[in-house]
């Protein structure tokens, strides 16, 4: 997630053929309390409006005027770390209707953190159950990323050589698995050195790990 950004997961279903019906889903989420929320809506008219549900884990209180309606904030499961939860919101009002299943993730200008997650998503009255991992699943995001709960870690290193007179950028390439090893000559022209190692894997915030040592020549 990013500052200030409003990121969903829309699903078209077709309630026509049933008389009531059953959304579960599973969800994580680390969401600053009280000031970003999560939403679950259903639109019966393409997308025209949007009618908020309500499950167990949200919340309706708004001590900052941020949110729309019941909605997910702060820590899934209640403690100080979140955990995974199920979750279900009644669609019985849709039945009959071909609707849109939209969950909604919305930050403000200011902190955010780790985010919103959904998996396993069933509705058992239509026989339909996603387990949110493959690429044909019905789900349109914008602003969400499937994953599988890891992400591959890359990194850029630059060694940047330093004299009164003038700077030397120098690349650094690493081998498939994040290891390398370089000699640094420093002489007269250049006598410093500064090495920068820089995070590449997308749409995360968490801190890479990585461990380095420099060895004085024998």
């Amino acid at each position: 997630p990013a500052d200030k950004s409003d990121m969903t997961l829309t699903g078209r279903f077709d309630l026509t053929p049933l008389t009531s019906a059953t959304l579960s889903f599973w969800t994580w989420f680390d969401i600053e309390e009280g000031w970003d929320y999560a939403y679950l809506a259903v639109s019966d008219d393409d997308g025209a409006s949007w009618e908020l549900l309500e499950t167990d884990a949200m919340t309706s209180e708004d001590p900052q005027g941020n949110s729309f309606g019941p909605a997910f904030t702060g820590s899934s499961g209640g403690g100080v770390a979140p955990v995974w939860i199920q979750q279900e919101a009644d669609l019985t009002p849709f039945a009959g209707q071909e609707i849109l299943v939209r969950f909604e993730y919305v930050t403000d200008d200011a902190i955010h953190l780790t985010g919103f997650a959904v998996d396993d998503v069933t509705i058992p009255e239509l026989a339909f159950s996603d387990d949110m991992e493959s690429a044909t699943s019905p789900w349109i995001g914008a602003g969400f990323l499937r994953n599988e709960n890891h992400l591959p870690q890359r990194y850029s290193l630059q060694l940047i050589y330093l004299s009164d007179a003038a700077v030397r950028v120098e690349l650094l390439t690493l081998s498939e698995d994040n290891t390398g090893n370089w000699t640094i000559a420093l002489d007269q022209d250049f006598d410093e050195a500064i090495l920068i190692i820089a995070g590449l894997t997308p749409v995360t915030s968490h801190a890479a790990a990585y461990q380095y040592t420099i060895e004085p020549d024998s």
